[in-house]
């Protein structure tokens, strides 16, 4: 199986925005998108070029972004919805989650087709396969594979790995996967990674696991590693991108950012331009910038600081305390008992604020991930 991506999309979203302006809907509008997204960034880009101003961007961590490093556009929380202008203010969709945001723009008055409108809908680009896909029991059973091999592994080296995101909110609030949301995701220290990657690939009992590490040996967008089934490939949307990987486990980066507030931010923004420029230089099939440029920053901090972080965090509550991760707990998860930090609680509620609270039952479903998942024939 090769993994890869290529650019299919971006002529689309052009294609759609383009209609929108032949119709005459954007003019004497104001123009908001909803959420930070690779497509947003690409569409505002593409808006100005044409004339058009956009007013901003509406997003749930508006406090923790302020403005979009990639287009310097003004980041509002969603409480500026009540304040907005029905018949003046037009709404562009074009994320994983455009069901939501839609259904909550039509609590404020806002209807689709008039001030709603989506420039691109991931989920009907989804290339389909003729080999077997998998069932959700089946996704959750190879994801779990990929987790106990990993857990081997790393006891094997004596180093931590730790339980992230959704992961651990279903671990601490379900015991297990949250039920609308399967896939699995570890947080590991930067400093470990090449040492799983080359444990890994020199395991000769192995036959089934691959460390995928963005960039080394492949051209994948996302700077988020991962541990595949090699049994299994995703056909994934990262807009513009169709990319074909593995079905796993996420592996996501903890770098070293700085022992003050300050620092951590200017080092969260830095690294964050970095794997900008490392996906556009993908998209545009050029080698401008590689993850070793972006490891080689992250190694130059690789020092004991107050402030680490997730590699592809693109919020300043991806900055964490670093004591939360010195040291590991087990929790239950699956029946099986994995890592997690020490500091669960206070990682947990920097990111999500009540973790045990169940979000809205819009938002409980499967759908928010735009891939599926295939047997390898």
């Amino acid at each position: 199986m090769e993994y890869g991506a290529k650019n299919l999309y971006e002529s689309e979203l052009y294609k759609n925005i383009d209609s929108l302006i032949d119709k005459d809907i954007l003019n004497d509008k104001q123009i908001y998108f909803y959420g930070i997204t690779t497509a947003h960034d690409y569409a505002i880009k593409y808006l100005r070029g044409k004339g058009f101003k956009v007013a901003g961007i509406i997003d749930k961590a508006a406090d923790e972004r302020g403005t979009s490093v990639t287009t310097e556009v003004e980041v509002l929380a969603t409480s500026a919805l009540t304040k907005f202008n029905v018949d003046k203010s037009i709404f562009l969709l074009g994320g994983n989650h455009n069901d939501v945001m839609c259904f909550n723009l039509t609590k404020h008055g806002f209807e689709e087709g008039k001030n709603i409108f989506r420039i691109f809908e991931p989920s009907s680009y989804l290339i389909k396969s003729k080999d077997k896909e998998l069932t959700i029991e089946e996704e959750t059973e190879v994801a779990l594979g990929c987790l106990d091999y990993l857990d081997k592994v790393t006891r094997n080296l004596n180093i931590d790995y730790f339980l992230a995101f959704g992961s651990l909110i279903g671990a601490v609030r379900h015991k297990g996967c949250i039920p609308w949301d399967n896939d699995i995701d570890i947080l590991v220290k930067a400093s470990d990674l090449m040492a799983i990657y080359d444990y890994i690939e020199n395991d000769e009992s192995n036959n089934t696991f691959k460390m995928m590490i963005p960039g080394v040996g492949n051209r994948l967008p996302c700077m988020t590693a991962s541990l595949i089934d090699t049994r299994t490939y995703r056909q994934h949307i990262d807009f513009p991108l169709c990319v074909t990987e593995g079905l796993g486990i996420d592996v996501s980066i903890l770098v070293e950012l700085g022992d003050d507030e300050e620092e951590a931010r200017k080092n969260r923004d830095y690294d964050l331009k970095l794997q900008n420029d490392y996906k556009e230089s993908i998209i545009q099939d050029t080698a401008s910038v590689t993850v070793d440029m972006i490891m080689e920053q992250a190694t130059l901090r690789n020092t004991h600081h107050k402030y680490i972080g997730c590699m592809w965090g693109n919020t300043y509550k991806s900055i964490y305390r670093a004591d939360w991760f010195g040291d590991t707990k087990l929790v239950e998860f699956e029946g099986r008992l994995y890592k997690a930090p020490i500091g669960t609680h206070e990682y947990l509620s920097l990111l999500y604020g009540d973790y045990m609270k169940l979000p809205p039952t819009e938002e409980q479903n499967h759908n928010n991930h735009v891939w599926k998942n295939y047997w390898i024939s």
